[in-house]
């Protein structure tokens, strides 16, 4: 759908892009961890991002970063894309050895 509007709206100046967001650190996962045993919370951080190959999750200003450079006047001949940020997570969908 976005790349139908950036069709549309590029006569006109403006760009369409989309964020694809990766699992992100929220307070909830935070405060479920502090609740957790010592040895029970190490797993279960472990677990939160096993499939991600950079090893994290996301912090909430990490996407925002992305959402802020297709906004800015770097990414000025940016448009119809759809920006994964998900410290290479997806790379599993597409990857069979």
């Amino acid at each position: 759908m976005s790349r139908a509007l950036a069709l549309e709206a590029a006569p006109y100046g403006v760009r369409i892009n989309t964020v694809l967001p990766g699992k992100t650190r929220i307070r909830q996962d935070d405060e479920r961890l502090a609740r957790a045993a010592p040895e029970e919370r190490a797993e279960k951080e472990r677990g939160m991002w096993s499939n991600i190959p950079l090893g994290r999750i996301a912090e909430a200003s990490e996407i925002g970063e992305a959402v802020a450079f297709l906004a800015s006047d770097r990414a000025a001949f940016i448009t119809g894309t759809a920006l994964t940020v998900d410290g290479g997570e997806s790379l599993h969908l597409h990857w069979n050895p």
